[in-house]
């Protein structure tokens, strides 16, 4: 998106129309459940910045490849321009399946990070639902052929920067073995599949979508039906949600 762009989607965000803001607030509850007060957080790849409008009390650096001027610096995820373990927490939601080189991303993420920190991580799942979702709108892709724990490039299609291949976060967090692997430092301490209905029905996040506002009895309700739909794993659920701990030793 250009710089225009962005801060009109920033504004929105702002405005946090009511499926919007049931939406966001569900995404970022286990981003509450899990860091505590005055912890060192880094965010990469903050995007609209809507991460901080639900976080209190910890200290946030918020970053990404853009400018913005609600971020606290221009960074590209991997090469992070942060010292060794100057975090208790790193937050990078969907992400992963923009970067070139996830493995990269994945690596520098854990050199900031303290021991036993944490890194708290979205990806989209590449279900029947989200392809669905991924040909109406013509806003991203899927192709499994990559291969994110290796050095060729993840992206296939269009511009990184504005498209992302929703099939990486499958590929990571789908083959255990193969992420602990790759990663030694990291144990996964919690993981599950979300978000159904109450995204396709958000009016959308970095882009304006079509929806029909609910009163929040029935964003309510959504949300219970997502928490059933999601137990089906390869129609409904859009989005893996995953708690990693850095080893301390």
């Amino acid at each position: 998106m250009a710089q225009l762009a962005l801060e009109e989607a920033r504004t929105r965000v702002l405005a946090r129309p009511r499926n919007l803001e049931f939406l966001l607030r569900r995404r970022t509850a286990f981003l509450r459940k899990h860091l505590r007060k005055d912890d060192r957080v880094l965010e990469v790849g903050a995007g609209l910045g809507f991460v901080e409008l639900y976080l209190d009390g910890v200290r946030l650096t918020a970053t990404d490849v853009h400018q913005g001027p609600w971020l606290h610096t221009a960074a590209d995820a991997m090469q992070l321009p942060f010292r060794a373990q100057a975090f208790d927490a790193v937050v990078c939601l969907n992400v992963l399946h923009h970067l070139s080189h996830p493995r990269e991303g994945i690596r520098e993420m854990i050199r900031v990070l303290r021991p036993g920190g944490l890194l708290l991580v979205t990806e989209p799942h590449a279900s029947v639902v989200m392809r669905m979702a991924l040909r109406f709108t013509g806003h991203e892709y899927v192709d499994p052929r990559v291969d994110p724990f290796g050095s060729a490039s993840c992206q296939t299609a269009g511009d990184p920067r504005v498209n992302g291949n929703n099939a990486v976060g499958d590929l990571l967090f789908t083959n255990r073995d193969r992420f602990q692997r790759a990663f030694p430092q990291l144990r996964v301490e919690a993981y599950r599949l979300v978000e159904c209905l109450a995204f396709l029905n958000s009016g959308g996040v970095g882009f304006e979508a079509p929806c029909i506002p609910l009163p929040q009895i029935a964003l309510e309700w959504t949300g219970a039906l997502d928490d059933w739909l999601v137990r089906f794993p390869a129609l409904f659920p859009l989005c893996h949600e995953v708690v990693l701990r850095k080893a301390v030793a």
